[in-house]
């Protein structure tokens, strides 16, 4: 499952279906760092990613927490964590960081075609800093994210993200739908618009099932996934970091404010 925008998804839910059909559990947790659910209000809170066999995390420049590029995987599993370092080291044997120790040899062996998928020692320094900040970061997000919900909760043209009770969201994105039944313009105009203003928005994402290797290599048509395909053109993301201020915000709100009402129909 992905945790979009930094919605958790029904996490007990996939692991009981899981459980009943035997089945490996990834969770793409690139946009929930951190964030947390639980089962129901009598229930302690539980970190994302705990319940999954794999969760995996990104550290890109404009996720909750950064190393500048980069990610993590994270498992309880032994064996699945010795594969993975392998694996994300040239398939070296598991002692291959030993070599640069005092104690180490030059000898290593390759034991599986791996790839370069380890963290440089900058990166995770930062990393390590970045995790310490982790919670002021997610709570200036949610701030952030209560204020639009505040201030854009009358606009009648647009649908908000919603917070479910028993699950913590990380405020990645905050993504608004356009009720384009209810406009002259579409998205696009929307977007050109703010951005004549010097507001910067985004589309998080076109669905994979239309973008030109998949239809050209798998034959999708857009209707084929109607739900995707449905709401594409209804997103957009609006400006969301921790270091925006409040009158950052107020210029977002009022212009968007402004360019929707004057598209009415």
């Amino acid at each position: 499952p992905v945790h979009y925008g930094g919605q958790v998804v029904d996490v007990p839910g996939i692991t009981a279906l899981a459980r009943k059909y035997q089945l490996k559990v990834i969770e793409d947790a690139a946009h929930c760092c951190p964030a947390h659910y639980r089962e129901n209000p009598s229930e302690p809170w539980k970190s994302v990613g705990t319940a999954a066999d794999i969760s995996c995390y990104s550290f890109y420049a404009n996720k909750t927490i950064t190393t500048g590029e980069g990610g993590m995987a994270c498992t309880q599993e032994d064996a699945l964590a010795d594969r993975m370092r392998i694996m994300s080291l040239h398939g070296i044997s598991r002692d291959a960081w030993k070599r640069f120790t005092a104690d180490g040899s030059w000898y290593y062996e390759i034991v599986a075609p791996g790839f370069k998928y380890n963290l440089t020692d900058v990166a995770s320094s930062i990393g390590l800093h970045q995790l310490r900040r982790a919670d002021d970061l997610h709570r200036r997000r949610t701030a952030l994210a209560e204020e639009y919900h505040r201030r854009l909760g009358t606009l009648e043209e647009v649908i908000l993200p919603k917070a479910h009770p028993d699950r913590v969201h990380s405020w990645h994105l905050y993504v608004i739908r356009l009720k384009l039944d209810r406009l002259r313009i579409d998205r696009a105009e929307v977007i050109q618009q703010l951005k004549q203003r010097g507001i910067g928005t985004s589309v998080h994402w076109m669905p994979l099932h239309m973008h030109p290797y998949y239809r050209e290599t798998y034959g999708y048509r857009p209707e084929e996934l109607p739900q995707a395909a449905g709401l594409y053109p209804q997103i957009i993301s609006l400006p969301l970091f921790p270091d925006m201020n409040e009158g950052q915000l107020d210029f977002v709100v009022q212009s968007l404010t402004e360019v929707l009402r004057a598209g009415r129909k």
